[in-house]
């Protein structure tokens, strides 16, 4: 398994999606669209692997370290500090009582001004190995399902945040969130289309209701569990109920029924979960077939069904 570096989770609400047009987009023409786009090399297809923080060159971290200032353990003169007034030029400099030499100084001798250490200048993005493909990545994926009480209009949405829905026959293309001036996905950002290598890390997902198959292509980052991509579409969709999924995974997870909890929720559910969920007050304002909800979804998406 091919070791990346893996972005911190306080920041994972920087991805955002939104949706291009696919012109004749379904299942037979998306997994023939190229993977990635290299930055200034033209339309050259790539997928980039990441690099641990161990693979960044020793240069790049020694040049920002070196430019701390050693003071020997007295504190930093007071022009260093903002916080402090600034002593006037006719109180002349500090010194030292143990050394009688001016504070921040050995032995007398002037010292300069310490530089701030700038993380933004340590890139992870060096030394990446860069593969070109001509066929999608193709990976596991959660998604929230919404639609009206009829069960009509479905779409699915991101687990996380308030991202826009991901439409039918339109490749959906992700965007960062943080205000930032580069293209999604980047390396040193955890912005992009999120999928998994296996289905189970997304067993700890947030109340899913769709588990499927997607295809990732444009300028992909591989991940030591996973991959970030340009633009996504679902190859393969099936409803589950979200505390089955949970407690043992995709084999034992179908769902019986589908609940209208309102604001255009639907939440799938198992017979034992949905009756629970009765008994303990959240009565869902209509109750529908899991079967014809899931057809209609995968007629919707012009997809499969997904095989457990």
């Amino acid at each position: 398994m091919f070791s990346m570096y893996r972005p911190s989770p306080r920041r994972n609400r920087g991805s955002s999606e939104r949706s291009t047009s696919l012109p004749n987009a379904g299942p037979d023409t998306v997994p023939t669209l190229t993977v990635g786009l290299e930055p200034g090399r033209g339309d050259k297809p790539v997928l980039l692997h990441g690099s641990s923080p161990e693979s960044l060159p020793r240069s790049s971290l020694d040049e920002t370290s070196s430019s701390q200032e050693v003071t020997s353990g007295y504190r930093t003169p007071e022009t260093h500090h903002r916080d402090r007034t600034h002593r006037s030029a006719s109180a002349g400099p500090r010194t030292d009582a143990r050394t009688d030499a001016p504070t921040g100084s050995r032995s007398g001798a002037p010292t300069s001004r310490a530089e701030p250490l700038n993380m933004s200048h340590v890139s992870l993005a060096v030394d990446l190995e860069v593969e070109r493909i001509s066929e999608p990545v193709v990976a596991w994926r959660t998604w929230q399902l919404t639609g009206r009480r009829d069960g009509a209009n479905l779409r699915l949405r991101p687990v996380a945040g308030h991202a826009r829905p991901w439409l039918p026959q339109r490749a959906t293309e992700a965007m960062c969130r943080l205000g930032r001036m580069h293209a999604a996905p980047n390396v040193d950002c955890t912005c992009g289309l999120h999928a998994t290598r296996e289905p189970d890390p997304l067993r700890r997902t947030k109340s899913p209701a769709v588990l499927g198959r997607v295809a990732l292509w444009g300028r992909v980052v591989e991940h030591e569990l996973g991959f970030r991509g340009q633009f996504g579409y679902p190859q393969r969709l099936g409803l589950v109920c979200f505390l089955c999924f949970w407690r043992w995974g995709p084999l034992r997870s179908r769902a019986d029924a589908v609940g209208y909890f309102g604001r255009g929720r639907l939440m799938p559910l198992c017979h034992e979960h949905f009756d629970a969920a009765i008994r303990y007050g959240l009565t869902p304002a209509s109750r529908l077939d899991a079967e014809l909800i899931e057809q209609r979804l995968r007629e919707t998406y012009v997809v499969d069904a997904l095989a457990r």
